[in-house]
């Protein structure tokens, strides 16, 4: 391929002493830094990214969402006479409540009975898989100054309802989640 000549002159080839230690001096700490640079950068944009994914899913609390008459039950609250179906002449009120669930969810309240009925129309012991419930929360509310709570508990946290007694608007159902 090559001859010996190429090759001895290949091997001849020189560059002064100084010129050579200033190159093998600059190369060698230069490249270190700006890689060990770039790392820690990638490093800590993959922790920005880590923690701004885990605020945005802690921030979405249960993943449950109640209505009355197709309007979202928030924690400002929304008027009981809507979601009221009928009330009995012993001061029962059957309220009507439509929610979305994820996952396993129990739904149970120590105030009234609770009737929980699945997609199908079928009514359910309180614990549903299913992803849309319909809701009869029959309940006496005899105290303005307490609140009822109806409890909807899955993996993903607990939201509540509340029944409660404003002044000036009256029965008021809330929801926290």
């Amino acid at each position: 391929m090559f001859s010996n000549e190429q090759v001895n002159a290949y091997k001849n080839i020189t560059a002064p002493e100084e010129m050579r230690e200033k190159v093998l001096s600059s190369v060698g700490t230069k490249k270190k830094s700006r890689t060990a640079a770039y790392r820690y950068a990638g490093l800590a944009a993959c922790l920005v990214v880590i923690i701004a994914l885990s605020l945005v899913f802690s921030s979405m609390g249960g993943a449950t969402t109640i209505y009355t008459d197709g309007q979202v039950i928030t924690e400002n609250g929304v008027p009981v006479y809507s979601a009221v179906s009928a009330m009995s002449a012993r001061g029962v009120f059957g309220i009507e409540l439509e929610a979305e669930l994820e996952g396993k969810t129990v739904i149970s309240s120590a105030d009234g009975t609770v009737y929980v009925y699945d997609e199908n129309g079928e009514l359910t012991e309180g614990e549903t898989d299913a992803e849309k419930v319909s809701i009869i929360w029959d309940i006496v509310p005899t105290d303005t100054e307490k609140t009822y709570v109806l409890t909807f508990e899955n993996s993903r946290g607990v939201t509540e309802v509340t029944l409660l007694f404003d002044e000036t608007a009256g029965w008021m159902l809330c929801c926290d989640k």
